[in-house]
């Protein structure tokens, strides 16, 4: 570098060579800052998915595990993880519905929905499951028709949906 740099100013005394001299120091210095940088940029990202990763897995894991008290699952639909855990969640709360009769205070929507500060219900399935399982166990108390079918099946769309 500093033989083509010597060629292309061709410095006239010591004072224009020591300049030359110092610029290509410089520039040396500079690519090298840049391989550096480069060097920790590479590094940096190769560390970033896998810690990533372990985030969203640390996440998912005490967001279902203390779902019911942190606003549920579904709190977390950035987290692919989490929604994975939501959809088996939602499978598992059909197939309970298809083989028994609906619950109210359901474990799994709460795990989904979690539970308001007031003691409310959260709007959303949680909701619309526990308006049915109310109507079918005042229909059932009343020795009505309790349509539990039709009820099951408008719990099975929301589900799906």
């Amino acid at each position: 570098m500093l033989n083509g740099l010597l060629d292309d100013w061709q410095p006239q005394g010591k004072t224009e060579t020591f300049c030359v001299e110092e610029l290509a120091a410089t520039m040396w210095r500079k690519r090298r800052f840049f391989q550096a940088e480069n060097a920790e940029v590479t590094e940096k990202m190769e560390y970033t998915d896998p810690d990533f990763r372990m985030k969203q897995h640390v996440e998912a894991w005490e967001g279902s595990r203390a779902a019911i008290g942190s606003g549920g699952l579904l709190k977390y639909l950035n987290n692919p993880l989490a929604i994975r855990e939501a959809i088996e969640t939602l499978k598992l709360l059909r197939l309970t519905i298809t083989n028994c009769e609906f619950n109210q205070d359901s474990r799994l929507l709460k795990k989904l929905y979690g539970e308001d500060q007031d003691g409310g219900i959260p709007y959303g399935l949680r909701l619309v499951c526990e308006v049915y399982a109310t109507i079918a166990k005042v229909s059932k108390a009343n020795n009505a028709e309790s349509g539990d079918s039709e009820l099951k099946e408008i719990i099975f769309a929301f589900i799906d949906g």
